[in-house]
């Protein structure tokens, strides 16, 4: 279905697409929000350990611990985001929140599920830049 026949299409059509669009985003949201969900748990029971590796350093390790400690907050924030922007796709709501959360969901080193984050990154891409789909987020 083109842009240009949207004023040509009935409500119930219209309905029809924007059900289909919603049911195609809520896949890629799903397993965007799962593989996030995974890391940020993981990640989120590592932070106590880092923590405690921080308190614990002696001096000559602290730069280390307080290196790893950054990178973990680092990791969380993003997956944080990659939650939202997921939850907000399977809405079909906020396209630049839900891209910028493809995208960083593609980045191999923040995550747990990093395998995963590249595939579904491209899909999520791919699926949201499709017409029908595009047009639930206007």
């Amino acid at each position: 279905m083109r842009a240009e026949d949207s004023e040509s299409i009935s409500p119930e059509e219209l309905a029809d697409s924007r059900a289909y669009a919603l049911h195609r985003l809520s896949w890629v949201g799903t397993t965007l929000l799962v593989c996030s969900i995974l890391t940020l748990l993981y990640v989120g029971f590592s932070f106590f350990n880092v923590l405690l590796m921080y308190q614990n350093a002696e001096e000559d390790r602290k730069e280390l611990a307080a290196m790893t400690l950054a990178a973990t907050i680092v990791i969380l924030l993003n997956n944080s985001v990659i939650s939202l922007g997921a939850i907000q796709m399977m809405r079909g709501k906020n396209l630049v929140f839900c891209i910028v959360a493809l995208c960083l969901a593609m980045v191999p080193t923040l995550g747990v599920c990093f395998v995963l984050g590249i595939p579904i990154g491209i899909w999520g891409l791919w699926t949201i830049t499709s017409p029908e789909v595009r047009r639930v987020f206007q």
